[in-house]
């Protein structure tokens, strides 16, 4: 407690001090008692703005506080408007701050729009379909555009003159933008090239096609129709793609020799590359799986349990018979009959049939009698629950043709 209140003392003698220390001849309630509650004083913050704020509240704010009866019009915190340049070469008067906010670029202190030279950052900026447009080169790349050198405007530059050489599968070649030449799936000579120059016949590579067969094709145009490009000046030959066609397993352990690709789209997993099919190194995953009304389907093992079937072994069809049913009649002891699984009618103290068999071809005979009980009533029970209930047993008789009186 007594340390509480020492640091509570400390506490009101330091904001007393710095009332003094910040040119405060007295406590604020004392200069409200005499001024009433005026204006605060101007606060110059770090960022160079101003605020009118109390003394106290501009220290903790990391500002500078004016002289009494300052305000933020007649006090300045250094940090003047100067020179603001935007890209297209326009200038503004504006504080630093509000200079960035605007997306400017702030000159030094001091200077002025009348003695600065804002030159335009802007850049011509081309399109894929040859347009033009002035923007500074971030952008420019933004919207999908090619900025041009430093200096270099719309008005000095005909973004159509930077075609370049487009050559096709068939060996011909058009000077065309690179984003059109692409679409059309052809190659794009590079920056300042020509058809009159350009040698596409000498571009195309052999292409190995996900069935296996290869065709000399541009590589751009291989990679369009799913195949793979060969090495530069490759060409066909008899067994250009056989380092391209391996085994591809189904689930059934099937096995075929083909591209991945293909594979893959025909629902198999391609094996290691240069693997064939003889010997077969596919393990089947699926196998049949057994339902209880004696249906079967072949499955993996995990969806034949999910689905609440039994699972045979991977490999195994669905032969004829290759599931027995898992319903039976059973025949409870009053005669009736319900269609169960055998340990259902195992709990129920009936007596399960073959598997398979119905109560429509069953004959359930029934293996308790008519109980006639001291209230004159009557019930199916065994001749011992009926000695043990203290009633009358009717062997071979139901409750039903059973007369049963009171005593």
């Amino acid at each position: 407690m007594r340390g509480r209140m020492l640091w509570r003392g400390n506490l009101c003698l330091w904001w007393l001090a710095s009332g003094l220390h910040l040119g405060l001849s007295e406590p604020p309630s004392a200069r409200a008692a005499q001024g009433g509650d005026g204006p605060s004083p101007a606060c110059c913050l770090p960022d160079g703005t101003c605020r009118e704020l109390d003394e106290i509240q501009c220290v903790i704010l990391g500002g500078q506080p004016g002289e009494p009866d300052t305000d933020c019009q007649s006090l300045n915190c250094g940090l003047d408007a100067a020179a603001c340049c935007f890209p297209d070469g326009q200038c503004a008067n504006l504080q630093p701050q509000a200079c960035l906010s605007v997306f400017g670029r702030p000159q030094t202190q001091g200077t002025t729009c009348a003695s600065s030279t804002c030159a335009a950052t802007s850049t011509a900026c081309c399109f894929p379909d040859g347009q033009c447009a002035n923007l500074p080169p971030t952008a420019c790349f933004t919207v999908g555009g090619r900025p041009q050198r430093p200096g270099v405007t719309c008005g000095s530059l005909a973004c159509s003159d930077l075609l370049q050489a487009c050559c096709f599968a068939d060996g011909h070649c058009e000077n065309l933008p690179p984003s059109n030449c692409l679409t059309l799936l052809g190659t794009p000579q590079g920056t300042d090239s020509e058809c009159s120059a350009a040698d596409c016949e000498q571009l195309t590579v052999a292409c190995c096609l996900p069935e296996g067969h290869c065709e000399d094709l541009l590589p751009v145009t291989c990679l369009s129709m799913s195949g793979v490009p060969g090495e530069p000046e490759s060409a066909c030959a008899s067994d250009a793609c056989n380092s391209l066609i391996w085994s591809c397993c189904f689930e059934d352990g099937r096995c075929e020799e083909t591209g991945p690709l293909a594979c893959f789209q025909a629902g198999g997993l391609p094996q290691q590359p240069g693997t064939t099919c003889d010997p077969n190194p596919c393990t089947p995953l699926i196998g049949r799986c057994c339902f209880e009304d004696g249906s079967c389907e072949v499955m993996r093992r995990r969806a034949c349990r999910a689905a609440g079937g039994r699972a045979g072994e991977r490999g195994t069809l669905c032969d004829d018979d290759a599931c027995e049913p898992q319903f039976a009649a059973c025949c409870f002891p009053d005669g009736t009959c319900a269609e169960l699984r055998p340990r259902q009618c195992q709990r129920e103290r009936g007596e399960a049939g073959k598997p398979g068999s119905t109560c429509a071809k069953s004959t359930c005979a029934a293996t308790i009698d008519a109980c006639c009980l001291p209230d004159g009533t009557c019930e199916q029970l065994r001749e011992r629950q009926c000695d043990a209930a203290g009633g009358a047993f009717l062997p071979n008789t139901a409750c039903a043709t059973a007369e049963c009186s009171m005593p």
